[in-house]
């Protein structure tokens, strides 16, 4: 079964579920199926980088929510999430829209509230569509060896830039492979959840340039237990790395001070690592996608996202 941010422990420990579901209960849901939603969609078509976006947008496998009228939709950590609507119990993509689309005064039609949007709006489109392949069929994305390779150079690269921020890592050649190796075992046991066979074995050590010698004393030095989740994965990447001081506490914090609060849950579940790529690469101000470039390479995050859109708008 894939992965669901509930199962996520950043999730879990915030504690958030009662306070998701009276959103999902109470915030009302913006009616794409009418009129006055029209505005929204020509401005929508006319930014999306794909005609078939427009069909995830109207979906009925989607959800737009907006707690504008309450004290708000979804915490800031989340744009989306996919669950059983309690509004009618089917499993659906759950979209807050509340910070970029208001209702006019006039005959109660939807607009956009900035400029920006409409961008952001494309954006967590975009990351919808992957998000209902990857609840429904995540194999369509996770057996596209170009997607892996893209979102475990993306990953580790993020991954080690905030180990670096924390303790100046990098010069030390052999620890930067290391933690990037590290970084590519943990995206593919957690994130995706699969075994570390052979083929990612291979994949991990081209996007690491690692040694054979290292890879095989990594892999001699592991066991699954340190892969469960982000918190036994720092504990675990402290010890083999000699970083005594380094917490989870201190390495979340970090984490969403360099790249936003909308990143957070980047470090253990795709679909928000997918938003990650969509927005940076497609300069939507959500977080702080300069620095996400600067880290990872703006040819990176176009191939990644150009990838990942191909691959859903051919499922749809």
């Amino acid at each position: 079964m894939p992965k669901n941010i509930t199962d996520c422990y950043l999730y879990q420990k915030q504690g958030i579920d009662v306070n998701i579901m009276k959103t999902l209960m109470t915030a009302p849901t913006v009616n794409t199926d009418t009129d006055n939603f029209k505005e929204v969609v020509y401005e929508f078509n006319k930014r999306a980088p794909h005609p078939a976006l427009y069909k995830v947008l109207l979906s009925k496998s989607v959800r737009l929510i907006s707690g504008e009228s309450l004290s708000g939709g979804f915490p800031r950590s989340i744009t989306s999430i996919y669950a059983h609507d309690p509004k009618d119990k089917k499993n659906r993509i759950i979209m807050d829209v509340t910070p970029i689309l208001r209702i006019k005064n006039v005959k109660d039609k939807y607009e956009l509230s900035n400029n920006y949007a409409v961008d952001i709006l494309v954006a967590q489109t975009t990351e919808a569509m992957l998000h209902l392949i990857y609840s429904a069929q995540p194999n369509v994305l996770l057996s596209s060896y170009d997607i892996v390779e893209d979102c475990m150079r993306v990953f580790s690269s993020l991954f080690e830039y905030i180990i670096n921020y924390l303790f100046k890592i990098n010069v030390i050649k052999e620890k930067v492979m290391k933690c990037k190796y590290l970084a590519c075992m943990y995206f593919v046991k957690n994130l995706m959840g699969k075994d570390f066979d052979k083929n990612y074995m291979g994949l991990a050590a081209k996007v690491t340039d690692i040694t054979p010698i290292w890879q095989n004393m990594i892999l001699a030095n592991t066991e699954d237990i340190m892969f469960k989740d982000i918190n036994t994965f720092i504990r675990g990447i402290g010890e083999l790395l000699g970083l005594s001081s380094l917490t989870t506490e201190a390495f979340v914090d970090k984490w969403i001070y360099v790249f936003g609060i909308q990143t957070v849950y980047g470090m253990e579940y795709l679909p928000t690592l997918f938003y990650m790529i969509i927005s940076a690469s497609s300069g939507v101000s959500t977080m702080n996608i300069n620095t996400i470039e600067n880290v990872c390479g703006a040819s990176l995050l176009k191939e990644a996202y150009m990838n990942l859109l191909n691959k859903g708008v051919s499922k749809l």
